[in-house]
């Protein structure tokens, strides 16, 4: 029995066995189907909730929400709350430190989506203003480096930029030199 997908040498016949042709054609037609689309990044090793996002917008897959308790009140909806685990998912704060979950896809208000409590995942972080500390946000952030906070963090949108430029003292050129 040959291996169909053995690799053939210089000056040899090519023969394709129909095994190994569906295979590269199954293979091409997974690339092209996917070209252009970003990949969903599933973790095995995670642990999933499902979460209401009660937060009155629409959240982008991988942002963070803060968990305020169950959806269900045990009191008034005791078989929702016992058959349907779900958590209230809100906007996080201060408050919610160690009581945050990574949403796993997109979420409309209201919406009840599969959320990452603990394990490994991607997350959306944003950093209020440009201004923020990146020594607090190394500390905060357990890195190892400065320079993996600010590669992460650092990112400067056009106001911003043009706000820097504004600031800049005024630079003057002297006649015998050359700008």
């Amino acid at each position: 029995m040959t291996d169909a997908f053995r690799k053939v040498k210089s000056g040899d016949p090519l023969v394709i066995p129909a095994t190994a042709y569906n295979a590269m054609l199954d293979a091409a037609i997974a690339n092209m189907r996917s070209q252009g689309k970003p990949s969903q990044v599933r973790s095995e090793q995670g642990h999933h909730v499902l979460v209401r996002n009660e937060t009155g917008y629409p959240l982008e897959q991988f942002e963070i929400l803060g968990i305020e308790g169950p959806a269900f009140d045990p009191r008034n909806e005791p078989d929702a709350f016992q058959q349907t685990p779900v958590l209230r998912g809100v906007t996080p704060m201060e408050r919610h430190k160690g009581k945050f979950v990574v949403v796993q896809e997109p979420a409309a208000p209201g919406c009840v989506v599969r959320a990452c409590v603990s394990g490994m995942t991607v997350a959306r972080v944003y950093v209020e203003s440009s201004s923020s500390q990146p020594k607090a946000c190394e500390i905060e952030e357990g890195h190892s480096d400065i320079k993996l906070t600010m590669q992460i963090y650092t990112h400067i949108n056009a106001q911003e930029q043009a706000d820097a430029i504004k600031s800049l003292p005024g630079l003057t050129v002297k006649k015998d030199e050359k700008a």
